[in-house]
């Protein structure tokens, strides 16, 4: 049932967006592709939108539906390349959450959407973090939560381009796949003050992200590579600060990020208890 409705949900959301607009890649090189790692990180880095604090003082638990729309300047600079005429913008993504508390402070998480397939369009992530909060325990009495937290983040994503360049003796339609993985850590501050908990943190990400063509042709610039695949690393910072408002069994989040180059907005709508 769940995914029934989760894949309702992703259709929607990406069809409109993300589907009818997927990036058009060509003469990709070096620094294109860390460009492309640093665009796709921020949509799939790891977003609990929550505070410091745990679910409760011994036991908690939340499931959660997450969304959100984040910038894309640097696909959207690659498209315009291609075609002047594109719009790649941003993406939007949507991810289910569920989170335990347990005693000391110490919180699982994790966020995923099973594989959604639309048209020529397929995308799945799986993200799992843990996150302790010191003020349960080390510092307790301090007069703010302070956690931290380190996460982990598998995503996958593939779509139909057509390819036009030398590599091809045409117009070719071919699959371009790409895999991202990314791990990180965060520092966060929450403050409660009732119904609403105001929090903000920063971390530290790790992505690397691997591009190819399944198919005839490439879209890599020869001079970097004639594979029909490459890979890079990146590393950088992120910023981000939220609202949680609480209503008995019911919360609302909103967040926003700085993830590399990228605007990340996002909204949340948890039960738990």
């Amino acid at each position: 049932m769940y995914k029934a409705l989760l894949t309702f949900f992703a259709m929607t959301l990406l069809t409109t967006a993300a589907v009818a607009q997927t990036p058009n890649l060509d003469s990709i090189n070096e620094s294109d592709l860390e460009d492309v790692v640093h665009d796709f990180s921020a949509v799939f880095s790891h977003s609990p939108l929550s505070s410091a604090a745990p679910l409760g003082s011994v036991f908690g638990i939340e499931a959660a539906l997450v969304g959100g729309l984040v910038s894309t300047p640097n696909l959207e600079r690659l498209t315009k390349e291609n075609d002047p005429t594109s719009d790649f913008d941003q993406v939007p993504y949507l991810s289910l959450v569920g989170q335990v508390s347990l005693p000391f402070g110490i919180t699982g998480e994790i966020s995923f959407l099973p594989e959604v397939d639309a048209e020529d369009f397929t995308f799945k992530t799986m993200g799992l973090a843990a996150k302790w909060t010191l003020t349960e325990t080390l510092l307790a009495g301090f007069p703010i939560d302070l956690a931290i937290r380190v996460h982990g983040t598998q995503s996958d994503l593939s779509y139909s381009q057509i390819i036009n360049n030398a590599s091809t003796s045409g117009a070719v339609t071919s699959t371009i796949e790409y895999s991202n993985t990314i791990y990180g850590a965060q520092l966060v501050l929450s403050k409660n003050l009732l119904v609403v908990e105001p929090y903000v943190g920063v971390g530290f990400l790790n992505a690397s992200g691997e591009l190819g063509v399944n198919g005839e042709g490439s879209i890599f610039d020869t001079s970097y590579t004639t594979a029909s695949q490459a890979d890079a690393d990146v590393s950088g910072l992120e910023y981000f600060g939220g609202m949680e408002v609480n209503l008995l069994l019911i919360r609302g989040v909103v967040q926003y990020s700085r993830v590399f180059d990228a605007d990340k907005i996002a909204l949340k709508l948890a039960f738990g208890f």
